[in-house]
């Protein structure tokens, strides 16, 4: 009787330590040993991110959630919306992320600004805040009352109120 309870003992401790070394080793770095990635310890629910300029609001970003990175560096947005103040614009994404020293952001996947009079539909595009830039090398499509304009890659310079469409540039103007 007693042999049967000790083969039942060592039988769930080896189960325990088979158990434990199995999770040990199938994380590597936030990754399981599958490849998939996992959310991060630290996050933050119904995220305002205020950018001012000069003393006044520059921009307001919103976000359902923000998993920090372990530096601390860096947020990783989801469902983003940007409102810039004093321009009526606002603008949309799905995800992107956000470096929290340098105040940049990156707008990663279908990006949509949409104004009073237009709407601009990009991908990925780059916010530089300490240049008042924002750029893309995707597909760019704006769309007005009486034109649209596609073309490929943008550069905005928000300072000096140009936009610039890069490359293969097609418009069409209505009456």
């Amino acid at each position: 009787m007693i042999k049967f309870f000790m083969e039942r003992a060592l039988l769930i401790i080896f189960l325990m330590v088979l158990f434990s070394l199995f999770f040990y080793f199938s994380r590597d770095r936030g990754r399981t040993a599958f490849g998939v990635r996992q959310a991060g310890d630290s996050y933050m629910e119904g995220v305002k991110i205020v950018n001012r300029k000069n003393g006044k609001r520059d921009w307001v970003l919103t976000a359902d959630r923000a998993d920090i990175a372990a530096d601390g560096r860096v947020a990783y947005l989801k469902n983003i919306e940007i409102k810039i103040e004093g321009r009526g614009v606002t603008v949309y994404a799905d995800k992107g992320s956000y470096d929290i020293d340098g105040k940049n952001l990156t707008l990663d996947g279908r990006t949509v600004a949409k104004g009073d009079s237009y709407s601009i539909t990009s991908q990925n595009v780059e916010f530089n805040s300490a240049k008042d830039s924002l750029a893309t090398d995707g597909k760019v499509y704006i769309k007005g009352k009486k034109f649209r304009v596609n073309g490929k890659g943008m550069a905005v310079d928000n300072a000096a109120h140009k936009v610039r469409i890069l490359r293969d540039v097609k418009a069409v103007f209505y009456n």
